[in-house]
């Protein structure tokens, strides 16, 4: 699903760009990304029908959720196809 902005006057009178689906601005970034980051953005992006921009916002939810529960001791769970599961280690630099 793409998220539509909504444009509005700040305080200062500057246009600011808010998410119709949360209601909080956003904030433009620029990024570099590696040809391999950029083909997983788009490919994301083309499954599940939503920008490239989107594709790299639920991928640092992720990261940001990941990291969160990590520090607090969670161990996390992978289930195979074939029933048995494994333990996912999670390293962060």
């Amino acid at each position: 699903m793409i998220t539509p902005l909504e444009r509005t006057k700040s305080r200062e009178g500057e246009d600011r760009d808010f998410s119709a689906h949360t209601g909080r601005p956003r904030n433009r970034v620029s990024i570099s990304l590696t040809g391999e980051a950029m083909a997983a953005a788009e490919a994301l992006a083309e499954e599940h029908g939503i920008t490239e921009g989107e594709a790299v916002r639920r991928a640092l939810a992720v990261f940001k959720f990941l990291s969160d529960e990590t520090a607090r001791g969670t161990v996390f769970r992978m289930q195979l196809a074939n029933g048995e599961s494994e333990r996912l280690r999670i390293l962060f630099a």
